[in-house]
């Protein structure tokens, strides 16, 4: 069927095709410089014209049988819902690979390295850095991103003449196929030495990030045009959350806790709630009464060892999880690998 949600989804396919078959002509330089300047708009707002490297950064890092896959699943999903399954059917995540798309965008035109990344990256745009700030300059205490849509966070510091890029990626499908202008806040603050923060760079610089879910996001950094840290979030320690974890969950990992995904939430130990796991087709995979127990870091909540009603292992996707405990209810989701 035709959805005004997957019109990117077209042109970024057809254009992308002019490309990959007439690699010679290159009209898709004409559209580029408007994703350029505008990353931080999430995809499925995008014209797709402007897009034509994802699919070639798609085509370069999976093959073609990735967009094979996609167009396969269209009829049935949205296109943003296909792009992010078909990246879990090759055991990765949206956010991983939206992230480490940004890190290909950066590298570009005067930015461009011979044999890395974009084969005529030197023919394509910089990028627009979504904020710049003057360190130390505090960042904006307003900072939100789109679902599927990467923002670069460009810290200029004149004290050690460093400049900074961090890519903070929101990967959320879901989100943007309900409503692609919503948007998610987070928190970026960089500190100028190597234990203030969180999450260590270098022995100069340390950064905290934080947002409600990091299920859907991605950080990476790059500093004075080098990259020092790639796709990594500092999660905390279990008794903090308030989400599913292990999140991504796979059957073939060992955990410390064992084959168990946990969902905490506020709740008495002993009390009996229902546990019902959806696929994103809204069919119901497993049903059950929990009680409600101690889990690790000295949360209460539940936890499913993955399985479905009939105790088999589940196909790689997106599941989301509902718990009714008297009159509340908690949601989430929840990605699992079966590789």
């Amino acid at each position: 069927p035709f959805r005004n949600s997957d019109i990117f989804f077209y042109e970024l396919t057809s254009t992308s095709m002019e490309e990959f078959v007439y690699d010679d002509v290159n009209d898709y330089y004409a559209y580029m410089d408007e994703y350029f300047k505008r990353t931080y708009v999430a995809m499925p707002s995008q014209n797709g014209y402007n897009l034509v490297i994802w699919n070639l950064f798609m085509q370069e890092n999976f093959g073609f049988e990735i967009l094979n896959r996609q167009w396969e699943m269209v009829p049935n999903i949205e296109a943003i819902l296909a792009i992010n399954q078909s990246l879990i059917n090759f055991n990765t995540s949206f956010p991983k690979q939206l992230n480490k798309f940004g890190i290909w965008t950066y590298f570009t035109g005067v930015r461009s390295v011979p044999g890395n990344y974009f084969e005529e990256a030197v023919n394509y745009p910089s990028v627009d850095p979504t904020f710049t700030i003057l360190f130390p300059s505090p960042p904006p205490t307003n900072m939100e991103a789109a679902p599927t849509s990467n923002n670069f966070i460009l810290f200029n510091i004149p004290l050690n003449i460093d400049s900074l890029f961090a890519i903070i990626t929101n990967g959320d499908a879901f989100a943007a196929a309900d409503n692609p202008s919503q948007q998610f806040p987070f928190d970026y603050v960089l500190y100028a030495d190597s234990v203030s923060g969180s999450r260590k760079l270098t022995e100069n610089y340390s950064s905290d990030f934080s947002v409600t879910d990091p299920m859907f996001w991605s950080v990476s950094e790059i500093l004075n045009d080098q990259v020092i840290r790639e796709d990594s979030l500092q999660i905390p320690v279990a008794g903090e959350v308030s989400y599913a974890y292990p999140n991504p969950f796979s059957y073939n990992k060992s955990y410390l806790t064992g084959s168990l995904i946990f969902l905490p939430f506020d709740s008495n130990a002993g009390d009996e709630v229902d546990l019902n796991i959806y696929s994103t087709g809204m069919q119901l995979v497993y049903s059950s009464i929990k009680i409600i127990q101690n889990l690790p870091g000295n949360q209460k909540g539940v936890s499913w060892n993955a399985l479905d009603k009939d105790s088999e292992k589940l196909a790689s996707g997106v599941y989301v999880y509902v718990i009714k405990n008297g009159d509340e209810v908690y949601k989430g989701k929840i990605v699992i690998f079966n590789e």
